[in-house]
């Protein structure tokens, strides 16, 4: 999941003076950043002391679909302007991770899990619903293969915490990720970023704006990155080991572009158009270490492997993926409201992917596709509120409706078992008995029973989705000190598999043998998502509130079984409660927000990965979850009047992330690691992918030098620890681990060029970023080794 971020050329909120009327009057979340309505303008002093450190910076954020101080939204959010991305050294998506208490990014198969407070999704489908909802420019984005922000001309990306139902909307029960791209006016900008580093990095991009007329201007982003693969190839079937071809690897390149066009008419108005394309093509998490083979494996003559950056396989791994997005928007300022419609169409398709089920030199089992893919229309309308409608000195409120529509899944995706093996067998080049195991291996699997080594099975499972959604939203002043919110979304959806089955490939040209075909009805589901905060001003920097919530995620089908019928899986429910601080002192130079918090789940979706048990990947419900968490972040300018340039950030989170029900689960033996079908007792147990605590602590100073300034910039990121699976066996957990990540960077102002060394993960920490288990054991693959670079900013 790639966020690339252009950092030249920000316009910081600071200097842009508006008058309270045009705050107002300005709801479109692609705009430029506006300074709290409420708020006089910044002192000289105060502009000096936050122009001295790019990490003081004052954020506006639409956690609430209107422009609002961080400070003053009863959320827990963590928002990052462009010039705050860079100088914290973040450069993607997963970055994010590392910057913000209690988020969690994995990978697995080329598909990004996203973990926020515990709560998330671990599967890795096309149309597998996620638990943390991304937006890019208020389009929701469902898909998680390839999922892709935004590249270039970042304003800002915020991260909204716990259930987010209400605003935005379904499967927002971890809650919500919203990237602002910046949109074109009247004013012209042109940026480029270059960056090398080792492993053969190379990335580029290049951001220009530009007024076309006095009522329409443009914009257009374009990326391009390719980094050569860290790990290293050997097979070891052929003969002794040695180092196999250079394209069995693929490095990892992502390029597109984006076009926004903007027209105002009228001073009421605002229309927007907005197209990209990007392309990824890689290896990424596709491929990993068996280390640790089940019994199935040891069979079939796989050992295991070392936990390090170098793998055994005879398949090419690749994953291709293509993304086309086509977005309007129009937004109209009545005297009495204002009126939103924001409207998209994604085409998110698999072109190419290979991947080794069995992770190893051996020709056993593998999966390819070339379609599977992801196609959602949606469209939101909404009303709100302005400075000129009824009350609006105590009174803000937003309402709206949602529609989407979406069609994904494979269609199909192949079954290889001994495929292309079937010569070598002959020849003699896999170990004594492995014919035999394999062929026992398919009398395991109705309706392959008879068939012999080298035979491809094509599964489709196309799952199509109708959502139909309401929702309002509003907040009451009563007094200077108290205000209440109060909202509530409902939701209609239909969902059901419009084809899944299995045919059996001939292998002579003529049609393919059909061997299990399944037809599920239909289900409809009704939900409502309330929302309630208390929110109290005991002091003017100082907000306290009290919130419950709750969070729906859609129930839906097993789409990928072979010879089991598709299984329903029921909806995810999450009740929230949270207690929340969010505080400065000392003249601004520290902030302080803090908040406590539980999560209740009903029905926590989980994922298991088998063969043996009639499908590849397959959810089953855990009885109940429960996640307790405490967590904070500060930001302190020690000495304000002797080095305004010096800044201290820390962030912790604590979570007891548990199963509270989870009887009847799925896993694999211990010892054996073979699989066994509902019969474990993971009560207890940890929610996988959540880290009891994780923390970061950064060191960043800015000095004048010259006709520039100097930054230095020093962070440690610190995880406990988490298991890749709800069985939580210690052959698929990820141990604690802590990394160190630096910058030196020098601006010469009158170019507006700046030049950045860094370097990411400097101590070499060996820790993993994916791993699963299945029935040939756990695989896990390693996050990149020391990387370090030169990075430049140019805006001309």
């Amino acid at each position: 999941m790639l966020l690339s971020v252009s950092v030249a050329g920000t316009v910081s909120a600071q200097e842009q003076p508006v008058t309270q009327d045009s705050a107002a009057a300005s709801p479109d979340l692609a705009t430029v950043t506006l300074p709290p309505a409420q708020e006089p303008d910044p002192s000289a002093d105060d502009n000096k002391r936050r122009s001295a450190n790019r990490l003081v910076e004052e954020i506006v954020v639409t956690a609430q679909k209107r422009e609002e101080a961080i400070q003053d939204v009863p959320i827990s959010v963590a928002a990052f302007s462009e010039q705050q991305l860079q100088a914290m050294g973040v450069e993607n998506t997963k970055d994010l991770g590392r910057v913000t208490p209690g988020l969690q990014f994995t990978e697995t198969a080329g598909f990004t899990l996203i973990y926020l407070r515990g709560v998330g999704t671990d599967s890795f489908l096309p149309y597998a619903d996620p638990s943390v909802a991304t937006y890019v420019d208020g389009l929701y984005i469902p898909a998680q293969q390839g999922l892709v922000n935004s590249f270039g001309g970042i304003q800002r990306v915020e991260v909204l915490k716990g259930p987010q139902g209400t605003l935005f909307g379904r499967n927002s029960t971890g809650g919500a990720i919203n990237v602002i791209t910046k949109s074109p006016d009247q004013t012209t900008e042109v940026s480029a970023q270059a960056e090398l580093g080792n492993f053969d990095d190379k990335k580029i991009q290049v951001y220009a704006s530009t007024p076309i007329t006095d009522t329409l201007a443009a914009s257009v982003s374009a990326i391009y990155n390719h980094t050569s693969p860290y790990y290293k190839l050997i097979t070891d079937d052929l003969g002794p080991l040695e180092s196999a071809p250079a394209d069995r690897l693929y490095p990892d390149e992502s390029y597109g572009a984006r076009v926004k066009l903007r027209w105002f008419p009228i001073e009421e108005l605002d229309l927007g158009l907005t197209a990209y394309h990007i392309r990824q093509v890689g290896t990424g998490s596709t491929i990993g270490a068996l280390t640790q083979p089940s019994a199935l494996a040891t069979l079939l003559g796989i050992q295991a492997e070392q936990r390090d950056y170098e793998i055994h396989r005879n398949e090419p791994t690749k994953l291709a993926v293509s993304n086309s997005v086509i977005a309007g928007n129009a937004t109209w300022n009545l005297p009495p409201f204002d009126l939103k419609l924001i409207t998209g169409y994604q085409d998110i398709v698999t072109e190419d992917a290979y991947y080794d089920f069995d992770n190893s030199a051996k020709d056993l089992v593998s999966f390819f596709t070339n379609n599977a893919y992801n196609r959602v229309t949606t469209a939101e309308f909404q009303i709100a509120s302005n400075a000129s409608s009824w009350m609006s000195d105590r009174l803000k409120w937003i309402g709206g409706l949602y529609y989407l529509h979406s069609l994904g899944g494979y269609d199909p995706i192949t079954l290889e078992i001994a495929g292309s093996g079937v010569p070598r067998i002959g020849a003699g080049l896999l170990a004594p008995g492995v014919l035999d195991a394999v062929e026992q291996f398919l009398q395991g699997i109705p309706g392959l029973g008879s068939a012999t080594p080298g035979v491809q099975a094509d599964i489709h499972g196309v799952l199509r989705t109708n959502s139909y959604s309401v929702f309002a939203q509003s907040d009451y002043n009563f007094t200077d000190w108290f205000n209440l919110t109060l909202g509530l979304r409902g939701q209609i959806e239909d969902r059901f598999l419009t084809r899944q089955d299995v045919l059996l490939e001939s292998g002579n040209g003529n049609n393919d043998l059909p061997l299990f075909q399944y037809h599920e009805p239909k289900i409809t589901q009704h939900n409502f998502t309330p929302k309630v905060s208390l929110n109290f001003k005991p002091a003017d920097d100082m907000l306290v509130y009290l919130s419950w919530s709750k969070g729906y995620k859609s129930g839906t089908y097993n789409g990928i079984n072979i010879y089991t019928p598709p299984s329903y899986v029921q909806p995810e429910v999450v009740n929230a409660y949270e207690l929340g601080l969010k505080s400065e002192y000392f003249d601004h130079n520290l902030r302080f927000n803090a908040a406590v918090f539980q999560n209740d789940i009903q029905h926590p979706q989980v994922t298991y990965v088998s063969l043996v048990n009639g499908g590849a990947i397959t959810f089953e419900n855990a009885g109940s979850a429960r996640i307790r968490g405490a967590e904070f972040d500060t930001l302190l300018v020690p000495l304000p009047d002797a080095n305004p340039g010096l800044v201290l950030t820390l962030g912790v989170s604590y979570l007891d992330a548990v199963f509270t029900d989870y009887r009847n689960g799925s896993g694999f033996n211990e010892q054996t690691g073979l699989f066994f079908s509902k019969s474990g007792d993971f009560t207890g147990n940890r929610i996988p992918r959540t880290a009891k605590q994780t923390g970061n602590f950064a060191v960043n100073q800015t000095l004048e030098a010259g006709q520039g300034s100097v930054e230095l910039s020093a962070d440690v990121y610190y995880n406990s620890g988490f298991y890749y699976s709800a069985q939580n066996t210690d052959v698929a957990r990820q141990g604690s681990y802590y990394l160190l990540n630096a910058h030196v960077g020098y601006l010469y102002d009158p170019w507006k060029l700046r030049i950045t060394a860094f370097g990411q993960n400097l101590n070499n920490k060996a820790y993993s970023f994916s791993g699963f288990t299945a029935d040939f054991g756990t695989n896990v693959t390693l996050a990149p080794p020391r990387t370090f670079g030169l990075r430049l900013n140019w805006d001309f």
